[in-house]
Parts: C-alpha cells; sequence; structure tokens
C-alpha cells in the first residue's frame, strides 16, 4: 500500500490486523521494512499493524534530497492523519528511533507509547568520536569498505541475518549514507530537548552488542523510561531473536498502558 505525501513523495507500507492497537514499525538508516517483518507478522495477531518504509528506502520513492529525522517523523505523522489513526505504538529500530522520539516530542498527542530498538539516542562521546569516524570514511573512496567493517561492528559472529543485513546496506547510494549520518549528527544537538518533552511510556530494548545511549541521562530525563536487553544478538535483534523482542513489547504494553 502506499499514500502520497504533501511534496508528493510515495510511501510504501504493508498494512495487516484489525483493531486496536495500531503499531507502527520504523527501520533504521541502510535498511527498510523488512528488517521489522517479524514484528509485523508477530503483532497483525494483536492488532492493526502497519511497517513502512521510510522515503528514500524500500519500495518508497527515492528522492534526490535525503530526508532528515524531522522529515521522516512528520512523514509518520502524516500517514497516521491520512489512515486516522489515533493512539498508535511507535517502534522505532536504529535510526528509526530516533524519528520515533521526534514524533513524540513534536506531535504530543499522537503515539500512546514508543519502542526504541538497538537505538542511540542520547551519544556518549566515545560513540560521537566512533560514529564521526565512520562518516569520514563513508565521504571517501573506500566508502564500501567502511560499511562491510560497520556491519562487521555491530554483528555477532553468532548472527545469522548479517547476509540480509549487507543487502539492504550495500543497496543505499554513498550519498544516502552520507546523510544518513549527517542527519544523525543533525538531530543530535536537539536530542536532549526531544527527549526531555516525551512524556509517554518509553521501552528501551538494547542489543547485546553495544549500547550508543547515556542511558543513565535517558533516564534522568524520563523517569518513565523501561530499560531491556535482548541476549544472543547484535544490533539486528529484530531479525535474530524476534521472540524475545516480541516478548518484551508485549510484557510492556500489558504493564504500562491502559486496554
Amino acid at each position: 500500500m502506499e499514500i502520497t505525501l504533501p511534496d508528493q513523495i510515495k510511501l510504501y507500507f504493508d498494512k495487516a490486523g484489525l483493531g486496536d492497537p495500531t503499531f507502527i514499525f520504523i527501520h533504521g538508516g541502510g535498511a527498510d521494512n523488512s528488517h521489522l517483518a517479524p514484528q509485523f507478522y508477530f503483532f497483525a495477531r494483536r492488532g492493526t499493524v502497519i511497517n513502512l518504509d521510510l522515503r528514500g528506502y524500500g519500495k518508497s520513492d527515492k528522492p534526490k534530497k535525503y530526508g532528515t529525522i524531522a522529515q521522516y517523523a512528520d512523514d509518520v505523522a502524516y500517514l497516521c492523519h491520512q489512515l486516522k489513526i489515533t493512539s498508535p505504538i511507535i517502534t522505532g529500530h536504529s535510526l528509526g528511533r530516533m524519528v520515533a522520539v521526534e514524533l513524540a516530542a513534536k506531535h504530543p498527542m499522537l503515539p500512546a507509547a514508543i519502542v526504541l530498538i538497538s537505538s542511540g539516542v542520547l551519544f556518549p562521546k566515545a560513540a560521537l568520536e566512533d560514529l564521526e569516524n565512520i562518516l569520514r570514511g563513508l565521504r571517501s573512496i573506500t566508502y564500501r569498505t567502511v560499511i562491510q567493517a560497520l556491519i562487521d561492528q555491530i554483528c555477532l559472529p553468532s548472527d545469522r541475518f548479517k547476509s540480509q543485513v549487507e543487502k539492504t546496506f550495500f543497496a543505499i547510494p554513498q550519498e544516502q549514507w552520507v546523510a544518513v549520518y549527517e542527519a544523525m549528527f543533525a538531530w543530535d544537538k536537539v536530542a536532549r530537548e526531544r527527549v526531555s518533552a516525551c512524556k509517554l511510556p518509553i521501552l528501551y530494548i538494547e542489543d547485546s552488542g553495544g549500547c550508543f545511549s547515556d542511558l543513565p541521562l535517558f533516564s534522568s530525563l524520563c523517569p518513565q523510561l523501561v530499560i531491556a536487553k535482548t541476549v544472543g544478538s547484535g544490533h539486528f535483534p529484530t531479525l535474530e531473536v524476534p521472540e524475545q523482542v516480541n516478548s518484551m513489547i508485549e510484557d510492556f504494553i500489558k504493564a504500562y498502558l491502559k486496554n
């Protein structure tokens, strides 16, 4: 399915299930909605589910000017308006976690809760330095080597879906990869303000590959934050250990959202 955004970009999404609640899944940079397919099929039995391709990714239109975090969030808000969706549970993986936070901060009456998976929301200094090194590499002629090194870094040796990650990552052109990292750095400058504006229930699911968020700061800004951690997966637990991710989201909804 697709909708046409105000700037005439076509946004593609899969939709399944019926009734409440409504779940909206947002993939990360270098990905597409296949990275959240296990959650799409699982929660389609528990409500209405939308799994979208952000502008520039998957089956959505690919404009010459790449999107920003704010633009992605506005696209999701527009989709909700067009489909008459109220109080969705927004789940963002990787880059999608910034989109989820931006959406909750900019449209506070829209989502009922947000779930952030494998997320860097408030980058510690060491994480920023690492990301700066990656961005420099992405701007170079050896950018494909940098992408492979990035995949090797964020995936565990035991991860089974590494080839799928490589397929989607290498499908993204160099200029778009640079734009992804520039968008993350730009949003990081307002991250503290955006996080502080979030008053709704938040679940943060950390993977086993390492944390790219200052969780003590996050918790101080959002006392309602619930933190969980998967076992046996790198940066893509949605693919590698979907049963853990799905169970955590389901338990979070039962515990923190009113029926």
